[in-house]
């Protein structure tokens, strides 16, 4: 429960620092890595492993186009292990085993978070924006 609560507490602080800044983003919403940390929370909450399965699969699209994203550094490997850990989520919450889904959401959470080096929102303004 510690790892979750911290992993809300850092995904709290990220979109706070992007809500409080978003004027001077260079995205016009959320880019993709912020989509796979928010679909991955929900995967999280979700109680049957179905649902955990449909959101991770989303969360792992998002995880994966980041890649190509340039508006934001990321560390690709805890990035590739978020989308490790996604692909897991989504096998177990098909097969029923909602216990390893979620767990495994529950690691994807915290890679996704911990692989942002600098927010978008933060390179942005101390590029002159």
């Amino acid at each position: 429960m510690k790892t979750v609560t911290s992993a809300i507490c850092s995904l709290m602080l990220i979109f706070a620092s992007f809500n409080a800044f978003s004027s001077y983003s260079t995205l016009a919403g959320f880019d993709h890595l912020s989509e796979a940390i928010l679909h991955t929370y929900s995967a999280f909450r979700s109680s049957n492993g179905k649902t955990v399965a449909k959101y991770a699969e989303v969360a792992r699209i998002h995880a994966s186009a980041t890649k190509n994203d340039h508006h934001r550094k990321v560390d690709l490997n805890f990035l590739n292990e978020g989308i490790r850990c996604l692909n897991l989520a989504v096998k177990e919450g098909e097969n029923g085993n909602i216990d390893a889904a979620k767990q495994a959401v529950d690691d994807a959470l915290l890679y996704l978070i911990q692989s942002v080096n600098t927010p978008a929102v933060f390179r942005r303004m101390s590029d002159g924006g």
